[in-house]
């Protein structure tokens, strides 16, 4: 899924919590569809995951992931390129 390299694309610039959100999209169409990440997708995924982990309190990142599950995987896109959700 290329959400996941855009979530850590966004950690990595500095936008956290919009890595949050995009990760929280990929995790929701990963879960839906029941496919399997290919491996540089895993990694990148396991990757930002664990930067998130030291980054917010879990509570907080568990609201992050339910925002960006409700978005579309364009809004989600976007959010990596400018931090526009809409």
């Amino acid at each position: 899924m290329h959400l996941d390299h855009f979530a850590l694309l966004a950690f990595q610039v500095g936008r956290a919590a919009d890595a949050a959100r995009v990760l929280g999209r990929s995790r929701a169409v990963i879960g839906a569809s029941g496919d399997a990440r290919e491996i540089n997708e895993q990694c990148a995924h396991d990757d930002v995951l664990a930067a998130l982990r030291r980054t917010f309190p879990a509570d907080e990142l568990e609201r992050l992931f339910a925002e960006g599950a409700r978005l579309s995987d364009e809004a989600a896109a976007r959010a990596t390129v400018d931090g526009s959700f809409a």
